[in-house]
């Protein structure tokens, strides 16, 4: 570890027993201290404005506005120092903050930087989880083509909240294809990228894989509005199938069991 590294370690471990408001606390109590500062800015420029065209020589106008503005910077300054330790922020982020008080509106600027930072340090821990099926007869495995992208999927979908990968994927495929999967072992754990941002895909086997021998677009159309295809696709020969290791991928045997090994890809 570097040594600036470790002492930024280390002031961060010293701050942490100081940390009294949890993050998303500390986040709108900073930003409601920097617009206010921005407000108090406001006054005073109206102040200066109000006494050099309304009431020249005239001080109270200033006077007022500098006495309200002086008050809500010192808030902003306590502000920055009691929740600096609940947002984690380092030495140099929280002298930044505080000096951005200084010329007029730059509490908002800070806010704004601050607030992309924030998002993309969000985004870098966001991970969209996808169940698919895995639904095999002679060799072959059940996809789905949604119109217009060229691409053949095997059946699924995004996990939704509040349910297990089992329940997301029992849910969706029974939407898809009107038939309820008996969903067996995990097979395939896939992770990528995608814009950014990380995938996880998680491959069931379907042990029920004779309910759906009959199924096809022609059956369900109604059920299939976004659809150009669904059926039964040879990995091997299906250049379009997605993710694109199932192509060369080895099929589960229908018979697989729990204790059979999961790969990771």
């Amino acid at each position: 570890m570097k040594p600036w590294e470790a002492i930024r370690q280390a002031y961060l471990q010293r701050i942490g027993k100081a940390e009294f408001f949890t993050d998303r606390e500390a986040w709108n109590l900073f930003r409601l201290a920097a617009f206010g500062e921005a407000f108090g800015w406001t006054l005073l420029i109206s102040g200066i404005v109000f006494k050099h065209y309304v009431t020249p020589g005239n001080n109270i106008p200033i006077d007022i506005a500098g006495q309200i503005h002086g008050t809500i910077f010192l808030i902003y300054i306590v502000a920055v120092i009691v929740l600096h330790p609940s947002l984690r922020w380092s030495p140099k982020r929280t002298l930044i903050a505080g000096l951005c008080s200084v010329p007029p509106y730059g509490t908002l600027v800070f806010e704004q930087w601050e607030a992309r930072r924030r998002r993309t340090e969000a985004f870098k821990g966001y991970r969209e989880l996808t169940v698919r099926g895995m639904i095999v007869r002679s060799g072959k495995l059940l996809a789905l083509q949604p119109k217009e992208s060229g691409f053949w999927y095997l059946p699924g979908g995004l996990c939704a909240s509040g349910e297990s990968a089992e329940q997301t994927l029992v849910r969706i495929i029974k939407e898809q294809t009107a038939i309820k999967p008996a969903i067996g072992r995990l097979v395939y754990v896939f992770q990528h990228k995608h814009k950014k941002a990380e995938q996880l895909e998680l491959f069931f086997l379907i042990q029920n894989a004779g309910d759906y021998r009959k199924i096809g677009l022609s059956n369900a159309k109604d059920r299939h509005k976004d659809l150009d295809e669904i059926g039964f696709v040879k990995p091997d020969q299906c250049l379009d199938l997605r993710p694109k290791f199932l192509q060369t991928a080895a099929l589960p045997k229908p018979n697989a069991t729990a204790k059979d090994s999961v790969m990771f890809i």
